[in-house]
């Protein structure tokens, strides 16, 4: 059985362990933590979405796209009648059964006539085990 380490950093390493949890702290944005997770061959197996992931996610799906629009809800965007290829960020997605709560984006296929959801969006919910402190994570 492996172990599992932990470490807290202000820089994702180049070099990485295997079977680690990275919390990247790092000091242009102090109030948030990366978190990055390695299994045994050392390969970043899961991630939280940083800033420029999600920038960088976003630009690929929005080229090409002629129009962004922003509506309330599943019915206002199915009463949109596109006339070309727009991404549409609806607020309020929990009509979708794929979604469940939050909010999505989705993008209109002229040529297949439908709706492409690409992204989900909630908040995270996470359990602290009590009288945790960050600083007591060993460097």
């Amino acid at each position: 059985m492996a172990v599992l380490k932990i470490h807290r950093l202000e820089n994702l390493p180049a070099q990485l362990n295997p079977n680690t949890i990275y919390l990247v702290n790092r000091q242009t944005q102090p109030q948030r933590v990366e978190l990055y997770v390695t299994d045994n061959t050392s390969t970043i197996v899961k991630s939280i979405t940083t800033d420029s992931g999600i920038q960088a996610i976003m630009n690929s799906y929005l080229l090409g796209v002629s129009e962004l629009v922003v509506v309330d809800n599943i019915a206002t965007r199915d009463n949109l009648n596109p006339t070309g290829d727009i991404a549409v960020l609806v607020v309020d997605a929990s009509n979708d059964p794929e979604v469940g709560s939050g909010s999505a984006l989705y993008l209109y296929d002229m040529e297949a006539n439908r709706w492409v959801k690409t992204t989900e969006y909630r908040d995270i919910d996470m359990s602290v085990i009590p009288n945790f402190n960050w600083e007591a994570i060993e460097w």
